[in-house]
């Protein structure tokens, strides 16, 4: 259901609905070729798997550092996809993409947090620490 789901559900379905990337396929292939780039130990993996690598923040973030550009934390535009490290325990997790919208001249984020506990169109690319910051690399 499109409506439910956890933060990185919000960005894997629409990066695939837009036709940007399945981040399901590409994690899972990337993972598959060079799975030391990933934190795979922190949950205990010893491979590849295709039903929750894509689920996982730390992982979308390597994912976005190799294959993404990084502009930087102020430059936010609509598309670019935001990681924070929510409680600042030195692990990203949490993430979000940044909307069109705007609230006192500051764009809003598109995310999934139990906080409301849905989909949210809301002021919060600075309620937590920003871990990493990517848009589409330019062709």
């Amino acid at each position: 259901d499109p409506k439910i789901g956890v933060c990185t559900d919000v960005i894997v379905r629409s990066l695939r609905y837009s036709g940007i990337v399945d981040l399901q396929e590409a994690v899972n292939k990337d993972i598959k070729t060079g799975m030391s780039d990933y934190p795979m130990s922190r949950w205990g993996k010893k491979k590849a798997d295709p039903n929750i690598d894509h689920r996982r923040v730390m992982n979308l973030e390597v994912w976005f550092g190799k294959y993404w550009q990084s502009p930087g934390n102020n430059d936010f535009q609509p598309g670019d996809i935001v990681v924070w490290d929510m409680n600042e325990d030195g692990a990203s997790d949490h993430i979000g993409i940044v909307s069109d919208g705007t609230v006192s001249g500051r764009h809003t984020v598109i995310h999934n947090h139990p906080d409301p506990g849905h989909i949210a169109d809301e002021d919060k690319i600075y309620r937590w620490k920003i871990t990493g910051h990517y848009r589409v690399k330019d062709n």
